[in-house]
């Protein structure tokens, strides 16, 4: 079923254990430890949360904040750097400074060194 905001909502009989990879997963779902577990990706993740020392656990996930954060801050900077181009063109089509400001989300002082770059 799919829904108005594109999610999708599967279903899946837990007690398929059968060879295909479906079945496969659903075995690795159930076992209790990561050694039995065929998935890679699944046996690391219970490796980790079930296995690991707190040591590692708390060094893992700050590591992987840490990588959160960048991304993060990585789309910012990707999206400022869109906006700045989208006030250029507008700039160069005359539109006003407010509505420009308005529409990209960029501060004045970023029109301003825009305007400066352009004389």
């Amino acid at each position: 079923m799919v829904f108005a905001d594109k999610r999708h909502i599967l279903y899946v009989n837990g007690e398929n254990r059968t060879d295909t990879e479906l079945g496969i997963l659903m075995r690795d779902f159930f076992c209790t430890r990561a050694d039995d577990i065929k998935n890679k990706v699944l046996a690391d993740k219970v490796r980790l949360l079930k296995e690991e020392t707190k040591e590692k656990r708390v060094m893992c996930e700050t590591w992987d904040e840490f990588v959160a954060n960048e991304v993060a801050e990585g789309k910012k900077e990707a999206i400022h750097e869109n906006s700045i181009e989208i006030a250029t063109v507008m700039l160069t089509k005359g539109i006003p400074v407010e509505t420009i400001k308005e529409c990209t989300g960029l501060k004045q002082e970023d029109i301003d060194e825009l305007l400066k770059a352009a004389v």
